[in-house]
Formats: C-alpha cells, structure tokens, sequence
C-alpha cells in the first residue's frame, strides 16, 4: 500500500521530526500536503495549499501548520 502512495506522490521535505511535506492528488485535490511519516497514505494527509508558491510566498494554509 504504501508502494502505491509513494508512486504517486513527489516528496519535497520534512520537519527533521515525523512529519513529511508532499505535491500529489490527495482527497482535496492536487496540492501541498502533509503527513506523519508512519502512517503514509491519502487517507491520512492533511492539505495545505494548493501550490508550494501559495504556502510559502502568499501565505496560504499557515493556518493549517501553525494548528499541529
């Protein structure tokens, strides 16, 4: 299962702790996402923003991760 999750999906980061930062199509669409690195899976991402542009230049889903 995970296999399937990691093929579709283009790695860009972690947080040096559990989490890992990911572009792919999740439940809400294409995006930026987050996960618990454990418990990689769709169903178990959190979305962030719809590019990496709008997370880290306009702000976008900040919210989201200043939330964990």
């Amino acid at each position: 299962m995970k296999e399937d999750f990691i093929s579709k999906v283009w790695f860009i980061g972690d947080d040096l702790g559990d989490m890992v930062y990911f572009y792919g199509f999740g439940n809400d669409g294409f995006g930026v996402y987050f996960v618990e690195a454990g418990s990689l899976g769709f169903e178990y991402a959190y979305k962030i923003a719809d590019t990496l542009t709008d997370f880290l230049v306009n702000g976008i889903g900040i919210d989201v991760i200043t939330a964990l």
